[in-house]
């Protein structure tokens, strides 16, 4: 099973080998009109809420149906009846969306949920289990267990024990709150897909299709190909600047793992070291602006502001994360005396421009649109819009090779390679919808339940009454969670559960939720699923422990960065940039000291002692107090004053040649 991207990846190439098949045709047609629809309504503006959910949810469960349909055709020959219960869910999906469409004025302008008929239950039943089944067909059966779980809580409430009971709720009023109550599966979570997560995947299909990641690819080799360890060094810059744009850590990992991790084991690395080197930086782009991961829009939505806030606080956090895998590439490449990457590795700008402006183009001016306050699926529109625009304007020839012939030609294969765009888009915008309804059930039923609440009692009745204990449960209750689930869901559930419990301590909730977003993203490096080592491990021909240890101690400033913004907030831009590149420039210095201890170099090899006291330097550093910051600095200097020192001891003074004497 992959973490954080769906099981099933449907390509457009695989669509065209299979031409022939008419599920493979339907499927196309469906993914490229679901893609459509949020292309539109982005630019002209979202239906009412209800109809763009609804709309957005039955495209979703329909795409599923036939992707997972498809996956198990190409491993056993299904029987006709299997395509028939696929073609039943299909229209039972339609029929439902058909009938929430045409309630929307009772629903919503007379407030029909609150006293539900006959149909809004039978349907309700219907269409909670269609998204079930298709959560189960997505990603496994495990994210389906957790939904039936909380299904079950809100119905034996009454049964259950301790202050964990609740009045409880029957069968008939969890189906009817599923479909027609602002809390169920049109609930605001789901709107959040439908309005904005959609069209940012397809805005990163769709570049990559048209030759984005070439120029990705290629500027990040004229970036960092001429630093210490440059192989590795590409590969962390080139997924930086993929995530910015896509924000999927095994997207991120198989796009530009397929170039980075041979270039890596060419140039020396070894095997597991180079495909977790992949799977970390990968994992970091859910953390890079401008479009992060995908619950990052979701989390501006549950807090109520503005999702270019939540951009501005992550900027440092992600620098320093990435500065950080930097310094762990630069001492491992001394360790293992690799060098820069050649000049003839190295490109000039001249030889890809093109694919410069179809990556700087849309992705400024998107930035600017979101900083200009626009909204987010406005920005994203103008993005696609713009890429697509200079696609086929570079698509006509110019000078002496211009010729109508030529530029049908080109428009023809341009064309192809936008639509190829589009359905991969739509494939997996409908992919993650699917879980993304399936989380709204989760959520919708803690609220109906009051299971948070009752969780603060719980911990408040243990007598936790520091910070620190709260923070490492949430950390171990995301990594736990992100076993089986995606970011998305891993955060929405931890956010929902965890999140009231630190409301004594008088934190801003933004800070709190941004904590819960990263372990939500890196949990995907965390045993005993890792899925974006699944990707990189393949590509590196690994043994996935390896590989997945290798990650994590990549990815190590990761896992420390939550805990330094929550004690000094600083670091988010709270008061300041100023303050923020200050508070940087500080935990880089520390990044520099334990980096070096969890690889073991610095000028030469060190051993248990040296690296601990690097290590122990470079985390007092982070922390946030004057006190352990001077004596980490201290003990730091003292180290490495001692490590030159022995090291200049340590090499053999050579002896000047004395002339020959003549006999």
């Amino acid at each position: 099973m992959v973490q954080d991207d769906i099981l099933i990846d449907v390509r457009a190439e695989e669509l065209r080998q299979e031409k022939k098949k008419l599920w493979a045709m339907g499927f196309g047609v469906i993914a490229f009109l679901f893609a459509a629809f949020h292309i539109y309504t982005a630019g002209a503006g979202p239906y009412i809420a209800l109809v763009q959910r609804a709309v957005h949810v039955c495209f979703a469960v329909i795409l599923v149906a036939m992707a997972h349909r498809m996956k198990k055709e190409k491993e056993k020959r299904q029987p006709l009846a299997a395509y028939l219960f696929d073609l039943i869910e299909i229209v039972a999906a339609l029929v439902v969306t058909v009938y929430v469409v045409a309630s929307v004025e009772r629903l919503v302008m007379k407030i029909g949920f609150a006293t539900p008929t006959t149909p809004d239950i039978v349907l309700g039943y219907i269409m909670t289990v269609l998204v079930i089944n298709a959560s189960r067909k997505a990603i496994g059966w495990e994210f389906t267990a957790m939904t039936l779980a909380f299904i079950g809580y809100a119905i034996l409430g009454p049964w259950m024990p301790g202050m964990l009971a609740h009045r409880g709720y029957s069968i008939n009023e969890v189906a009817a709150l599923l479909l027609v109550n602002p809390l169920g599966i049109y609930g605001q979570i789901t709107g959040t897909s439908a309005n904005v997560i959609a069209i940012y995947i397809i805005f990163g299909a769709i570049m990559l299709r048209t030759g984005a990641a070439k120029a990705f690819l290629n500027l990040a080799l004229m970036l960092a190909g001429r630093l210490t360890g440059g192989g590795a060094q590409v590969a962390v810059v080139a997924s930086a600047m993929m995530g910015m744009v896509n924000g999927s850590a095994v997207a991120n990992a198989a796009t530009v793992g397929a170039f980075t991790i041979p270039m890596m084991v060419k140039r020396g690395y070894p095997r597991p070291f180079a495909g977790g080197v992949e799977a970390a930086a990968s994992s970091g782009g859910q953390i890079t602006p401008p479009v992060m991961g995908v619950g990052a829009f979701i989390m501006a939505e549950i807090l109520g502001i503005p999702y270019l806030q939540i951009a501005k606080m992550a900027a440092i956090p992600a620098v320093l994360f990435y500065v950080g895998m930097m310094m762990v590439v630069h001492f491992e490449a001394k360790k293992r005396n690799l060098g820069r990457l050649s000049g003839a590795d190295i490109p000039g700008w001249r030889s890809y421009w093109k694919e410069l402006l179809l990556l700087l183009v849309p992705v400024t001016v998107l930035v600017a649109l979101i900083v200009m306050m626009f909204s987010p699926r406005y920005a994203g529109f103008w993005g696609v819009v713009l890429n697509v625009a200079i696609f086929f304007a570079l698509a006509i020839p110019v000078g002496r090779s211009f010729s109508l012939r030529g530029v049908a030609g080109n428009f023809k294969s341009s064309g192809s390679a936008v639509i190829a765009g589009m359905v991969e888009g739509g494939a997996t915008a409908g992919m993650l919808g699917v879980l993304v309804a399936g989380a709204q059930i989760m959520v919708g039923t803690l609220g109906i339940t009051g299971l948070p609440l009752k969780l603060s009692q719980l911990v408040a009745s243990f007598g936790i009454t520091s910070l620190f204990p709260l923070l490492i449960a949430a950390m171990v209750i995301c990594c736990i969670l992100g076993g089986p689930l995606p970011t998305v869901p891993s955060y929405l559930i931890t956010a929902a559960v965890v999140s009231p419990l630190f409301a004594k301590f008088g934190l801003p909730p933004v800070l709190i939720h941004m904590f819960i977003f990263y372990f939500a993203c890196f949990s995907g490096l965390t045993p005993p699923v890792f899925g974006p080592v699944y990707a990189t491990a393949a590509f590196a021909e690994a043994g996935l422990w390896e590989t997945a240890w290798e990650s994590l101690k990549c990815a190590f400033i990761g896992f420390l960065v939550p805990f330094v913004f929550v004690y000094n907030p600083e670091m988010l831009g709270m008061e300041g940039l100023g303050r923020a590149i200050e508070v940087l420039l500080i935990s880089s210095t520390g990044t520099l000291l334990a980096a070096g201890a969890i690889v073991g170099y610095w000028n030469r090899p060190l051993n248990a002692l040296y690296r601990l006291l690097l290590g122990a330097a470079g985390v007092l550093i982070i922390v946030p107090e004057l006190e352990p910051r001077i004596v980490g600095a201290v003990l730091g200097a003292v180290t490495i004053g001692i490590l030159w020192a022995s090291g200049r001891r340590a090499q053999p003074v050579e002896k000047p040649e004395l002339p020959a004497q003549g006999k």
